[in-house]
Formats: C-alpha cells, structure tokens, sequence
C-alpha cells in the first residue's frame, strides 16, 4: 500500500501464479476484498486515493466491474439497511462504508454507483448526516496534507482539488484551525493563570496563618504558664475619627485620619504585604 512498484510486482507475481483462467474468476473477489480492506485498515488521503486508482490498473478491473464490486462491497459492510435488532445493527459497519463512499466519489464519480451506496446506509443516517461525515473526511485528508507541510501556518498547501476541496474551501479551513489554534491557546493561558492566581493566594494564607501560630503564646497547643506568658500589649490608641483598616489576609493593619482615605486608601490600594486588594481589609474602628 503507498508504494506503486511493489504492487504492480505483487500482482504480477499473482496472476503468473493462478494463471488466466483461475484469475478470471477470482478477480472480481480479490478486487472487492481489497476495497473493503483499503476503506477499513487505511487512513483516507492523497496515498490511498492514488492507490485505489492504481491497484484498479493494475488488475485489469474495468470501471464497470469496479462500480459492481464497489457495490458488493457496500452491501457485505452494511448488510443491514434497516436494523430491527442490537445484533444487526453490530454486523454493520457505516463508517467503514462512509470511507468506501468517499474513495469511489472521487475516483469512480458514477452517480448511480453513488447513489447505490449512499442507500446503504441504515435508515438513521440521512442525506445531510452523510454529507457531514463526507466533508469531514476531507477535511482531515487536507488537514493531515498541512501538518505534513509544517502545519497551517505555512499557508495552502498543493492536493486540495484532488480531495475533492475548492480553493477556497481549503483557504477556510486554514483559517478555520489557526483561529482554533489561536482561541486554544488563550484557553490555555488563562487556565495557567488562574492556576497561578490561585497559588499565590494560598501561599499568601498559609504564611499568615504561619505568622498568626508563631504569635500565639503556645507549647505544644497548651499555654505557658511559671510566668513565661508575655505581657499583652496595650491596645492602640487611635485618634478621634482615625480609620483602622486590617487586612483579612496577612493581618497588615493601616490607619488613616478621616477624610484623608481618598489618598491613603483609594479604589485601587493593595496591601503592602501580601498584595490583596481593598475588598480584602476591615475598618475596626467601626467595630
């Protein structure tokens, strides 16, 4: 598969092995065993449409005998058009014939041919459901064509028209995956962000909850006792009208006179500490 000249001595060998009259009457099966193989097995792309043309060559299958082979196949892969049972609805396999479905759309553009696999498949899949999975096959066929070229930033790449693509379809689809690309990343560097954000402030919590444990007048969770309980501090005197704002944080604690908070403590003060912003601090002189 992919490679034209062990193929073609493949088949040669082959039919110098079984000879004419044996080839003539197992031809048509090898031809539609090798279909449904390619279709099931093979990534869809430039190498498998190229493939499928040249293997029909090479056996001597004539496009009438491929479109009825190509047929038998779609039936052997859906033989059941309109489950009624879990059972037959497992025997069938529609993706496999959605990929036999593309491959003959473009090398064997029969309309009948088309429409005779286009109705095999069961009853839950409609036109539009079928024109869906088709364009979405080509799609991943152009996209794996760019990513084999350095990606979509390196702009339309040659074997659009031969998938199937107009040019202009091929240019909005590179467009279409460098704004997925783009919109992914700002995805990803906003989750990071957060993720940071969020580090910090428990970095910051747990260091204050250490700062708040080592100023406890603790032993081993008991308190001390034989005079070694430190003197409490005396409480702060504030000035009449003064504001004592605490940071619910790190415990920072700042006073300002009143009427003086538009500069001292505006909208858009931080603490000096920790960094939390004004929403975080408590006027205890309100208390």
């Amino acid at each position: 598969w992919g490679d034209a000249k062990t193929s073609q001595d493949t088949v040669k060998e082959y039919f110098g092995k079984v000879g004419p009259v044996i080839n003539m009457f197992h031809k048509p099966d090898m031809y539609r065993e090798y279909c449904k193989r390619l279709a099931q097995d093979k990534a869809l792309g430039l190498t498998s449409l190229r493939d499928f043309a040249a293997v029909t060559k090479m056996m001597g299958v004539s496009s009438s005998m491929a479109v009825k082979q190509i047929a038998k196949a779609a039936e052997e892969l859906v033989p059941y058009p309109n489950p009624t049972e879990t059972w037959e609805r497992n025997a069938n396999k529609p993706s496999v014939l959605g990929k036999l479905l593309w491959l003959t759309e473009r090398c064997f553009p029969d309309p009948m041919a088309i429409q005779k696999l286009r109705s095999r498949f069961p009853r839950s899949y409609n036109d539009d459901i079928i024109n869906v999975l088709q364009n979405t096959l080509t799609e991943q066929a152009y996209k794996d064509i760019l990513n084999a070229n350095g990606g979509p930033e390196n702009g339309l790449q040659p074997g659009y028209e031969e998938l199937g693509l107009a040019r202009g379809d091929a240019e909005d689809l590179i467009a279409k995956i460098l704004e997925e690309k783009r919109l992914a990343e700002e995805e990803a560097a906003r989750i990071a962000a957060e993720k940071a954000e969020e580090e910090r402030v428990l970095k910051i919590r747990e260091a204050a909850w250490k700062g708040q444990q080592e100023k406890m007048n603790l032993n081993d969770g008991k308190i001390k006792t034989h005079g070694e309980e430190p003197k409490k501090d005396e409480p702060v005197q504030r000035a009449e009208g003064t504001h004592e704002y605490e940071c619910t944080v790190c415990g920072y604690t700042l006073f300002v006179a009143k009427g003086r908070e538009f500069k001292f403590f505006g909208d858009n003060f931080k603490c000096p500490q920790c960094g939390a912003s004004k929403q975080y601090f408590k006027d205890n002189a309100a208390e």
